[in-house]
């Protein structure tokens, strides 16, 4: 009786989202996975915490849309309902006074019904671009000072109709800047900037245009509700790291966390990869770990030019500084809604604040969110958004009902996360996915058409893992393996 072929060993090296979707999908494609990750709990960039306070907060904030299709399937398959988790709102970057973008709710309400009831009978991009409208011409309302004229819409209405029928593409090194060209400057400031930074991570002058347009794309001219704001109410290391770490211990993986792979080196058609625990051998790995600590563990020779791709990597910071409103009575609302675009400047460098209050989080907590945050030291970062945040809430009113004295703001903690997110510029030549034979990389800084976002890294991980399930073993190509490792 022939006796049937063993599955093959992959491992995963790194835990964040892309290396979890990595594993999960080894492991439906029938391989016996491993999961290394050299932290103590699994998440990456986008997990939480215990405080000396107790409450649960996040290493970032980390808002999903209604198109991060990758991300909501995953969520589905490990067991948790998005609803639940989640929570959906139409597209709103209104600031606190009102003017900002909002579109239509798509979702929910008697225009929502009306709108996909007409759907199927509308040509193909209507349903989608009818919120658009709807939502660009009625933007920019607020105090007759701050509002946007007439004018100013009408040059987004046009610019945005040139886009499209540019089939939202621009030459590779054009930056956002340059795109908005034309643009009124309070579309750009109001609108263009939150959106880009919210997206890219990146400032305009130096973010690609190419992948901007990609990403409205994905989200403007998508299926109805693709441009929806899906905020977490849960801290994210339940919004999917645990249900996905458990589904793999469930399915017979191997979840071994803190453990450090040391060096990776290939002998007699297999992978040999020490680690802090000893020497493991592996048909196939995956590195879903930081860029720098995947070209730190390649072996001599391999892929000069994705190290040097890697290398040529530059990145952005983001910091969250967490404050709490104090001296008056908690409600569970202190700002208009979850999610509130701020005005910035070179003294105000927060671009958007959370309320954690309306996010299941502790009453009169909120997360105010510096993108591409500016090199500025700890304390002088924390105390000019703490001034942001006593200007949003002396404006709000803190949503205070009856005579209260007026809130005071504590600082509770700052994270600045260094190397949030690679500097997304134009024309950039991003590593490929394929390192060697046996061998793939994933992460949200590997080629694709999205920028660094949740979406962007486990799309990355379950191609790897579908690349790693289609490939062939390294003996039966004939060569030599060190020959093929230095000829990639």
């Amino acid at each position: 009786m022939t006796a049937l072929p063993q599955p093959p060993k992959v491992l995963v090296i790194g835990g964040g989202w892309a290396g979890l979707a990595a594993a999960i999908t080894a492991t439906q494609q029938g391989a016996q996975v491993s999961l290394w990750d050299m932290a103590p709990t699994l998440g990456g960039r986008a997990k939480s915490f215990n405080t000396p306070e107790g409450p649960n907060r996040d290493n970032g904030q980390h808002v999903l849309i209604g198109a991060y299709t990758e991300c909501l399937r995953l969520l589905r398959l490990v067991g948790l309902a998005p609803e639940q988790v989640l929570l959906r709102t139409p597209l709103d970057l209104r600031f606190g006074s009102g003017e900002g973008l909002r579109l239509p709710d798509t979702q929910r309400g008697f225009g929502a019904a009306v709108l996909r009831g007409l759907a199927p009978w509308l040509p193909a991009q209507w349903p989608s671009q009818l919120p658009l409208a709807v939502g660009l011409w009625r933007s920019g309302q607020g105090p007759s000072q701050l509002a946007w004229r007439w004018q100013d819409r009408w040059g987004l209405m046009t610019t945005s109709r040139r886009w499209q029928s540019q089939a939202w593409q621009c030459p590779a090194h054009q930056s956002v800047a340059n795109l908005c060209t034309g643009l009124p400057p309070r579309i750009v400031h109001d609108l263009i900037e939150p959106l880009c930074l919210s997206a890219l991570n990146t400032p305009l002058h130096r973010a690609s245009g190419a992948v901007f347009l990609r990403v409205l794309q994905e989200a403007l001219m998508g299926p109805l509700g693709a441009s929806d704001l899906l905020i977490p109410k849960v801290p994210l290391s339940a919004l999917w790291p645990e249900a996905a770490q458990a589904w793999l211990r469930r399915h017979g993986a191997q979840v071994q966390s803190p453990r450090r792979a040391m060096a990776l080196h290939f002998v007699d058609s297999a992978w040999q990869v020490s680690s802090t625990a000893g020497t493991d051998s592996f048909d196939h790995i995956i590195l879903a770990c930081p860029p720098q600590e995947a070209a730190r563990l390649l072996p001599q020779g391999i892929h000069p030019t994705w190290l040097n791709q890697v290398r040529a990597l530059r990145f952005e910071a983001i910091a969250t500084v967490y404050v709490q409103v104090e001296g008056v009575p908690l409600g569970p609302h202190w700002l208009p809604r979850p999610l509130v675009a701020l005005r910035t400047n070179d003294q105000a460098p927060a671009q958007f604040a959370l309320d954690r209050g309306q996010l299941g989080g502790p009453a009169g907590e909120l997360a105010l969110v510096v993108s591409a945050c500016p090199t500025m030291d700890r304390e002088r970062l924390t105390q000019a958004v703490l001034a942001q945040a006593q200007q949003l809430l002396k404006a709000q009113g803190g949503a205070r009902q009856g005579p209260h004295p007026a809130p005071r703001l504590r600082p509770l903690q700052t994270l600045v996360e260094k190397r949030a997110t690679f500097a997304c510029t134009p024309a950039l030549q991003r590593p490929g996915m394929a390192i060697g034979p046996g061998l793939w990389a994933c992460g949200d800084y590997v080629e694709g058409p999205f920028p660094a976002t949740l979406e962007g890294a486990v799309r990355s991980g379950v191609a790897a893992a579908q690349q790693a399930h289609a490939a062939r073993r390294t003996s039966s190509l004939g060569q030599d393996p060190l020959t093929q490792l230095s000829q990639v």
